[in-house]
């Protein structure tokens, strides 16, 4: 019966029903991408406080010895985590390619805007956590389309508010790929760029010339 209801609970938690209901609401594209990232807080806030393991602390035999209370340590159960993935990429393959076209297109807004009052550290989380909805899709391809033109764009006509971040982007993006296929998307608006010398000595014009964006 325990597990039975183990698994009910855990098939409702990774119900795509939320995510449908924010990629399918056309009338707010706009915001699809924020809506997102405050659902899976909100997901990932649950599954970290509601849905523990508890497990004896490392200090329990000690405690044990001089018939204290025993000490629990919470665990977050990682199968909770599993289901908000799963959750995600359902919910996104209802809507093929719009979702992939949005991330990209936020990062694109992020960028040019930049961290205004935030600081590094809190608008590289931010980053970091529109990427980690990319991983949901299966539309990459599509990703790669707009975020490689809209770099490209960016950096053509000096609209990128932060060198280092663009940077730190493409290293996420580029790290531990193979087989070539971005090519000119980016290489050829870097080198009319004075960006180009700290590209190059990141070594990244030649890993973005080989390695595709693609997790």
């Amino acid at each position: 019966m325990q597990l039975q209801v183990f698994r009910f609970l855990r098939a409702e938690f990774g119900s795509q029903t939320t995510v449908v209901l924010i990629v399918t609401d056309l009338p707010r594209d706009g915001d699809m991408v924020e809506r997102l990232l405050k659902f899976k807080a909100f997901a990932e806030k649950a599954a970290s406080t509601a849905f523990v393991d508890y497990t004896p602390s490392s200090t329990s035999g000690a405690s044990a010895s001089n018939n204290a209370p025993q000490q629990y340590k919470a665990t977050p159960n990682v199968t909770y985590d599993y289901a908000i993935r799963d959750g995600f990429q359902a919910g996104f393959s209802k809507r093929r390619n719009k979702p992939a076209e949005m991330i990209a297109k936020y990062l694109d807004r992020a960028m040019r805007k930049g961290q205004k009052s935030a600081t590094d550290t809190e608008f590289m989380t931010l980053l970091q956590k529109v990427l980690q909805l990319y991983r949901f899709t299966d539309d990459k391809d599509v990703f790669r389309t707009y975020y490689m033109r809209a770099l490209s764009k960016r950096l053509l006509l000096s609209r990128s508010a932060n060198d280092a971040f663009e940077i730190a982007v493409l290293k996420t993006l580029t790290d531990g790929m193979s087989l070539a296929n971005l090519g000119g998307l980016v290489v050829d608006p870097l080198t009319s760029q004075t960006m180009i010398p700290t590209f190059q000595k990141e070594n990244l014009c030649l890993r973005i010339w080989r390695f595709p964006v693609t997790w």
